[in-house]
């Protein structure tokens, strides 16, 4: 068989051997090359990644769209899927970029969106502040036409003249424990300080820590884990992430599906 397009996929880690099998073995069935950029991982990453004959790039994390651009920078071929090491594309996606490889001539001006299915602590969410689940963001495109942005935190890839949707989705199975909740806010909210001119304040509104909707998001086994202080470090590390912008109540108000 024929393939006119060649694609590179460029795949970030960080201690991602929770998931990251999963992740691989999928794009495995369509991509030219695999690009892995890994920030110091200390856990079974790099063994993961031998076991499909990738050797990771390291790369000091500075924030997600550089991170993501370096690794596209290293990547042989110009149509470039871009995953993180917690999304797990379905067998509609992966059919979807074979089609793509044997289709004559693709105009590299369109980008593509492909649907992202979020899950919160092993389940499937219809909102994480502020995102609606499914978000549709913008990962397989032609290098040359279309590149990440540099916000700190919710970074977008930016560039087409048009964009599509693929068909499938892929799975983004984020903050599986509350330990995970915390670190990946700590991650946040280090980097809006370091690279984000903001003055936070959590007079700008919102409820407290023990309103209803923080129950939506844990369950009670979850926040009985959690004592009153460190609800509270979570509320504020959630409105300190989002100073620039209105907070309803708290970055990781859930509504489930």
């Amino acid at each position: 068989m024929d393939f006119c397009n060649r694609i590179s996929v460029c795949l970030l880690t960080f201690n991602s051997s929770r998931l990251l099998r999963d992740v691989l073995q999928p794009v495995a069935a369509f991509a030219d090359e695999i690009i892995v950029v890994d920030s110091g991982s200390t856990d079974g990453t790099l063994t993961i990644c031998d076991d499909f004959n990738i050797k990771p790039l390291y790369h000091p994390f500075e924030t997600h769209g550089r991170q993501m651009n370096y690794a596209i920078s290293r990547a042989r071929y110009d149509w470039v899927l871009c995953l993180d090491s917690d999304e797990i594309m379905d067998d509609e996606a992966v059919d979807a970029m074979q089609l793509f490889k044997r289709t004559p001539g693709p105009d590299k001006n369109n980008a593509y969106r492909i649907r992202r299915d979020w899950f919160v602590l092993g389940q499937a969410v219809r909102t994480l502040y502020p995102v609606s689940s499914p978000d549709f963001p913008i990962r397989f495109f032609h290098r040359q036409v279309v590149k990440f942005n540099d916000a700190p935190v919710d970074d977008a890839a930016e560039g087409g003249a048009s964009t599509l949707i693929l068909a499938g989705h892929v799975k983004h199975d984020t903050f599986f424990s509350i330990e995970e909740v915390f670190a990946k806010l700590n991650s946040y909210t280090a980097r809006v300080v370091k690279y984000k001119a903001i003055r936070p304040s959590i007079l700008r509104g919102g409820e407290p820590p023990s309103s209803p909707r923080l129950n939506a998001v844990f369950s009670d086994q979850h926040l009985s884990n959690i004592n009153a202080m460190q609800q509270l470090s979570l509320f504020l590390m959630a409105d300190f992430l989002h100073a620039a912008q209105p907070v309803q109540l708290f970055s990781f108000c859930v509504q489930r599906g």
